[in-house]
């Protein structure tokens, strides 16, 4: 899906233009990608298509150390599963809230 986005932004915006724009971009991914320190250091300097398939090359490459033979991330490294928030436990006092908080005063003010 990365990749597919960065060819997205390549073909709307250009390459130059594009890849510095994805830079902001990358980092959310990397969110997902276990550790992911390289990646998110690395990509922030990309000005092109070679530069992006080169960082993307080196992290899959220093990734493998947290995988397994299948090339999944070992379960230690791995990020929480995502949930949506209407499954999320009730008893989370986040979600046990009956009601938002907003600020005090007339709405005009906020």
């Amino acid at each position: 899906m990365l990749r597919i986005h960065f060819e997205r932004y390549l073909e709307f915006y250009g390459e130059d233009h594009g890849a510095r724009l994805f830079r902001r971009v990358a980092p959310w991914y990397a969110r997902r990608f276990g550790p992911a320190k390289p990646f998110k250091q690395a990509i922030l300097g990309i000005t092109s298509r070679a530069d992006f398939e080169r960082v993307l090359a080196d992290y899959i490459a220093w990734r493998a150390r947290f995988c397994d033979e299948h090339g999944e991330l070992l379960p230690k490294f791995r990020p929480d599963p995502l949930v949506a928030s209407f499954l999320r436990d009730p008893d989370d006092p986040v979600f046990a809230r009956e009601s938002i908080p907003v600020p005090k005063g007339p709405v005009e003010n906020w």
